[in-house]
């Protein structure tokens, strides 16, 4: 398996998809700071008070799309263009395959989050020296890395099973705002019913709400909790569905 995982660093290194999106997420970091910057100076909005503000506005359920399309590139690749075929030719089993990927496709999308990041800090503390405190790092980084954790394997569930490039995109664009829809629509009736808001238990919910949960350490604890299951489920729902499926 060392072989195959090495073949596919070499796959993403050559990637034109990891360094775009990887632009393009700093990208959006960059003009996330510009439109902060503006609403502080002109409309007298308050400014972040911490450096974690900038930070967040770096990794949101918007800029998880990015790794979505990222994902949908690079996992389908090998399906479009049948070479898969012959990495099983080799004796590799579908497991070994999917583990592969998922560990490489994995790394590449903390890369590119963590540039994102490191571009939201130095943009706060360019912009904004006078906040530029780290408080609540220590919490607020291990949580931001679990829900890019598992983003990414939401993400890589749908791209591997789909193994079709253009429905993999469509989803991963289309599929997490239909979902949130769907959860927000829901949680207007179970919060009027029985005063729980669904929402925050979700993805998207528990990414927005991170920095409001980190003064109460048992709404933090319940969010890593709820991640960890969330984790779990979708890379052992990705395993089962596709370790004996026939790949064509």
């Amino acid at each position: 398996m060392s072989n195959l995982i090495r073949f596919e660093f070499r796959k993403l290194f050559h990637h034109v998809s990891f360094y775009v999106i990887m632009g393009v997420s700093l990208l959006f970091t960059i003009v996330n700071g510009l439109l902060l910057l503006a609403a502080a100076r002109l409309i007298d909005m308050p400014i972040p008070t911490t450096i974690y503000d900038f930070v967040r506005g770096s990794i949101t359920s918007n800029s998880m799309i990015f790794v979505g399309i990222f994902l949908a590139i690079f996992t389908t690749e090998d399906f479009n263009t049948g070479s898969i075929k012959n990495i099983v030719s080799r004796g590799y089993s579908n497991s070994k395959v999917y583990f592969s990927k998922y560990l490489v496709s994995l790394i590449a999308v903390i890369a590119i989050c963590l540039t994102a990041v490191i571009g939201g800090i130095i943009y706060g503390l360019i912009f904004f020296p006078e906040v530029g405190s780290f408080k609540d790092i220590g919490f607020v980084i291990p949580g931001l890395l679990l829900c890019i954790v598992t983003y990414h394997a939401l993400f890589f569930l749908v791209s591997f099973s789909m193994r079709k490039m253009a429905p993999a995109i469509v989803i991963s664009i289309v599929g997490p705002m239909g979902l949130d829809l769907v959860i927000q629509l829901v949680s207007i009736f179970t919060e009027d019913r029985f005063k729980i808001n669904i929402a925050n238990y979700w993805l998207s919910g528990i990414l927005t709400n991170f920095g409001s949960s980190l003064g109460d350490d048992t709404v933090y604890v319940a969010e890593l909790i709820w991640l960890v299951v969330y984790l779990v489920g979708f890379v052992l729902v990705g395993y089962l569905i596709n370790r004996n499926r026939e790949i064509k």
